[in-house]
């Protein structure tokens, strides 16, 4: 039997081109012709439907996995900053995809335009690499961010940058399922995310993402912002001594997003976005791992295998 595994969306129904109609035609020929079909996300199998004369009937949805093994070393984000040449004192965005249209690193570049221009301590990097590399950095010297973004290309050591960043953004225009997100969730960084297909099916119920329209530099660059600039509160250890401490002091928005000090903003009558607690962001974490292990992944991937081979016995 003949199975095929669907990783990213066909192309749409609204090309109106002529090339556009033949591939659309090329899917419908192939989806008819499997015996069954695996789709990385519900979302992809919503957007096979549309090529099958059985709505998508013989398409499984078998999410992507991921090792957590990757995740569990040691990592100095100081250190790993030094090595890939990321400033350590700045606070870091970071983006992570395919340098393609449809993961949106434009939309990116821009909202970091916007968010340098009030925020001058804050640098931003992306992994990986693609078609629009060039283009991309030729985007970051017209909007002058040259001096604050780095492309360090292909990566293999993405579990150890990604502890290293502040933040991370998955500003796609479309995504099947957004394993560079998850990935980012599990190492413990806080996330900002298109809301869009793969990314909302399979983060939407995580505390530590943020959600943003897609295809929309102004609100990606505002949530940014927001992010950066919330502040951890720890009450008990800065208290009235913090307090007093801060009423005699002016803080800049670099000065307060490269401190080390927590400070007790309700003491001094400012307001402050509650964090969750380091065990509720652990409990997340582990939630994520056992939905999307890889082991769980394999162990569904087999089990239709095998269904498949008792049918034709």
């Amino acid at each position: 039997g003949l199975v095929l595994t669907a990783h990213v969306f066909p192309p749409s129904a609204a090309t109106g081109d002529h090339a556009g109609w033949l591939e659309r035609q090329a899917y419908r020929w192939l989806f008819g012709r499997i015996d069954r079909g695996i789709a990385v996300s519900g979302a992809i199998r919503a957007a096979v439907a549309a090529y099958t004369r059985d709505g998508a009937e013989r398409w499984s949805v078998i999410h992507n996995g991921i090792d957590p093994h990757r995740f569990r070393r040691q990592v100095d984000p100081g250190a790993k900053r030094q090595q890939i040449g990321l400033n350590p004192s700045a606070a870091i965005v970071g983006v992570v995809a395919r340098l393609s249209p449809e993961k949106g690193v434009d939309l990116f570049l821009r909202a970091a335009a916007r968010v340098a221009e009030e925020l001058p301590n804050v640098d931003f990097v992306v992994v990986g690499d693609g078609p629009e590399r060039e283009a991309l950095e030729a985007l970051a010297h017209e909007l002058r961010l040259s001096g604050q973004v780095v492309f360090l290309g292909r990566r293999r050591d993405v579990p150890e940058i990604l502890p290293a960043l502040d933040l991370l953004v998955a500003p796609s225009r479309e995504e099947s399922f957004g394993l560079a997100a998850l990935e980012g969730v599990v190492a413990g960084v806080k996330t900002i995310a298109s809301d869009v297909g793969g990314l909302r099916e399979v983060l939407g119920e995580t505390a530590s993402v943020a959600f943003v329209p897609p295809d929309d530099p102004e609100a990606l660059a505002e949530a940014i912002r927001q992010e950066l600039m919330t502040v951890h509160l720890d009450t008990q250890e800065v208290g009235a001594e913090g307090a007093e401490m801060l009423s005699g002091r002016s803080l800049s928005l670099a000065d307060m997003l490269v401190s080390e000090t927590e400070f007790n903003l309700d003491a001094i009558g400012l307001q402050a976005t509650a964090q969750p607690h380091a065990t509720d962001r652990r409990t997340e974490q582990d939630r994520l791992l056992d939905r999307f292990h890889i082991r769980r992944m394999v162990k569904e991937t087999v089990e239709l295998y095998e269904e498949l081979l008792r049918a034709r016995s």
